[in-house]
């Protein structure tokens, strides 16, 4: 696909990687094989993208901090610095069921190749992260998992990915909607709303599935559903005519708004216009943790769901790290060469030209040649930090990584002490001097270390449980994960009216 960025980390031949897919533009377009100036998602793309790099050096930071005989071992064993050895390959889907498909193709053909004795090492993806929303991970799942190959999820809620049966090699870091609409349905209750709109967007998993769950937990609860509507971008008009009608119902108290990022806009654009403010939306996480609701007015009140509770000392340590690097040119400079989606977020934003020492793999994709030679440079003094508005989805993509180089660096050294052990036996002369790819070993890893301590398993889901451990070896768990992925969602208020 042409046009499309990318980025690759960890270069050594038996470098160990995870394979991340993100969606860093709301379109692709199939009849240019390219992503749409206009689709660029800008600064959200950047924070996605700087999230993974900041938790990728911050693990391998702790590692040489720590300076253990395992990481000693590791880069004597495999002849490189552990920094070489676990890397990351970020593609972009530009929000395309089609592209998430093609980059796990690519990005997890060396599971196929795993059972072979390669002649040359060469770097290969252990994990895939992403992408970020249900209905693409349902796309890409069966791939990877008919290839053995973990698939970790920062943001895809779907109560349809609790079947493990259905999805065995799928791990997420955030609880199933099941859990969601439950919350939902007990705000509704608390506040003492009998009488409620269920409005959700058409034409996605995520929303289809939790409209379907919200009126299980609403019959549960005794609450009425008046009206329910299905909207889609699509049809601007009909979202208009759903507002107008529910504007005049003076008996629906509350509105429960099920639906992606962008319909969810399109519908508090609409209430706006029409000033349609007393009223209360219970809104699902995806728009609420995403949207930017300071500069908004003519709002009701919102009230949300927060997935997880927030981790302060990394989602500071990750502002802090963004607002230090917008105001320091060696750091930024060190950074647009790292990450394209930066490079490209700067040039575009202050339509100028930075220098580089090596040319982006997706620098022609924002502007044609001759366009190139006509940008001034840029000047740093135009760079600002600005707040991180998506402090759920960064918190959650940023375990994401540091679980997985975690799972990926206690495989590696318990093949590399195996690899030591059976090379210096009298019949290792046939074999590989490289490390295979082992997937049943990394979901074993991952199995065990996605399982809560015991006196809150009754709130985990199924998904979580360790399901395969009676056919694996002991792993050695890192305490900081073992109460990872918790079903506990926290209430609050994101935009209240003067009452």
């Amino acid at each position: 696909f042409l046009g499309v960025c990318q980025y690759d980390e960890g270069h050594a031949d038996e470098a160990a990687l995870v394979g991340a897919v993100l969606d860093l533009h709301n379109q692709f377009d199939l009849n240019t094989n390219q992503c749409p100036v206009s689709s660029f998602q800008h600064y959200d793309a950047v924070v996605k993208t700087q999230a993974m790099l900041y938790a990728r050096d911050m693990f391998l930071d702790s590692l040489q901090k720590d300076n253990s005989m395992q990481s000693q071992m590791l880069s004597t064993e495999m002849g490189a610095d552990v920094r070489d050895l676990l890397g990351i390959r970020m593609r972009d889907t530009c929000s395309s069921s089609l592209l998430s498909a093609e980059h796990t193709i690519q990005l997890t053909e060396n599971a196929m190749r795993s059972q072979q004795l390669d002649e040359h090492c060469q770097p290969k993806v252990q994990i895939l992260l992403g992408p970020g929303d249900s209905a693409k991970v349902a796309s890409v799942s069966h791939i990877a998992a008919s290839r053995s190959m973990p698939q970790i999820t920062f943001w895809a809620t779907s109560k349809e990915f609790d079947n493990i049966n259905v999805y065995p090699y799928l791990f997420r870091v955030v609880p199933s909607d099941r859990y969601q609409v439950r919350g939902m349905a007990d705000i509704v209750k608390f506040f003492g709303w009998s009488y409620v709109a269920l409005v959700a967007s058409s034409d996605n998993l995520y929303a289809q599935l939790g409209m379907e769950g919200v009126r299980v937990a609403a019959k549960q609860h005794n609450i009425c559903i008046s009206d329910e509507f299905t909207i889609s971008l699509s049809n601007r008009p009909y979202i208009r005519q759903v507002v107008a009608g529910l504007k005049v119902k003076l008996n629906v108290k509350a509105i429960v708004l099920f639906s992606l990022q962008e319909v969810a806009e399109a519908f508090l654009n609409e209430m706006a216009a029409q000033q349609y403010t007393d009223v209360v939306l219970v809104g699902s996480e995806d728009w609420v943790n995403r949207m930017d609701f300071s500069a908004r007015q003519n709002l009701p009140a919102i009230i949300g769901l927060a997935p997880r509770a927030l981790r302060s000392t990394h989602l500071e340590r990750f502002a802090h790290g963004l607002s230090r690097m917008f105001s320091n040119a060696t750091a930024l400079s060190t950074y647009w060469n790292r990450n394209p989606w930066l490079r490209v977020y700067l040039e575009d934003s202050l339509n100028c030209s930075l220098p580089t020492n090596k040319a982006p793999q997706c620098h022609q994709l924002h502007r044609g040649e001759e366009d190139e030679h006509h940008r001034r440079p840029c000047s740093l003094e135009e760079v600002f930090f600005r707040n991180i508005t998506n402090l759920q989805e960064s918190e959650a993509i940023i375990e994401s990584v540091l679980l997985s180089m975690s799972v990926i660096y206690m495989s590696l050294t318990r093949q590399v002490t195996e690899r030591r052990r059976t090379t210096s036996s009298p019949n290792s002369s046939n074999q590989s001097t490289c490390i295979p790819y082992d997937g049943g070993d990394i979901k074993c890893i991952l199995s065990q270390m996605t399982v809560p301590c015991q006196e809150v398993e009754h709130l985990v889901p199924d998904a979580y449980k360790s399901y395969d451990t009676e056919n694996c070896t002991r792993c050695q768990l890192f305490d900081s994960y073992t109460q990872s992925a918790l079903p506990l969602y926290w209430v609050m208020n994101v935009q209240a009216n003067e009452d």
